[in-house]
């Protein structure tokens, strides 16, 4: 199968943005907290999509000005920072995907042949994300996954074993499809290029396009998060 035929998505990751540093509930929903956001933004800016002018204006939001930048917008929403939740409502129509940091993949070593399951489900919240879909019915909503628990040997057996990296990407899947999301975020590449100083990056390629096959299979789209490159200055 050709390169063409994988999909890889690679992001300038804009994070969903707070007034302040505290973290509100996502229960508190009332309006005030929109108008006080509102009153501290601009009602426009007219500058060119760069990286200069997200630095200088990512404090400036327009509820009601439609997206300008034209290629693929992730927003990252995280647990702690209950106001991103509401970002993420309120400017939907800014996103082409949404990607909740709720998901953590771990080793299930109590099962013969061994695979991987999903921890970090207790934070799923189907109304909130049927909350984003009603202001933006294209938007894509995208879980990330932390590979989380693993130790090195562990990890190496991932990757030699092309059955468990199967039979792993089947419970990812299915967890998506059965909870109906429109792909994952899947953070492996900067803690295994880490881990092995670089060395597995032939292991880490391999199996990373075994994965966006299997996703593709499922019409599940598979964004991997690439960093600079570790000697990168």
């Amino acid at each position: 199968m050709g390169s063409q035929s994988y999909i890889f998505v690679f992001f300038v990751f804009i994070a969903l943005l707070s007034e302040s540093t505290s973290t509100l509930s996502k229960a508190d929903k009332n309006a005030k907290k929109k108008d006080k956001a509102t009153k501290n933004t601009k009602t426009e800016i007219d500058v060119a999509v760069t990286a200069d002018e997200i630095l200088k204006n990512y404090m400036h939001v327009d509820f009601k000005e439609e997206k300008k930048f034209p290629n693929p917008t992730l927003g990252y929403v995280t647990p702690w920072n209950g106001h991103g939740y509401d970002v993420a409502k309120w400017l939907a129509h800014k996103f082409t995907h949404i990607s909740p940091v709720w998901f953590q993949i771990v080793p299930k070593r109590d099962t013969e042949p061994p695979t991987c399951t999903i921890e970090g489900t207790h934070d799923m919240d189907q109304g909130w994300i049927k909350d984003v879909r009603s202001n933006n019915s294209d938007i894509k909503i995208v879980p990330r996954f932390l590979f989380e628990k693993w130790s090195p040997p562990e990890l190496q057996q991932l990757f030699g074993d092309e059955l468990l990296q199967e039979r792993c990407a089947k419970a990812v899947i299915d967890f998506l499809q059965r909870n109906k999301f429109d792909g994952g975020v899947v953070e492996i590449w900067i803690q295994v290029m880490s881990m092995s100083q670089g060395s597995a990056v032939r292991d880490l390629l391999h199996f990373i396009i075994n994965w966006a096959e299997m996703f593709q299979y499922k019409d599940q789209q598979f964004i991997l998060p690439v960093p600079p490159p570790l000697d990168a200055s």
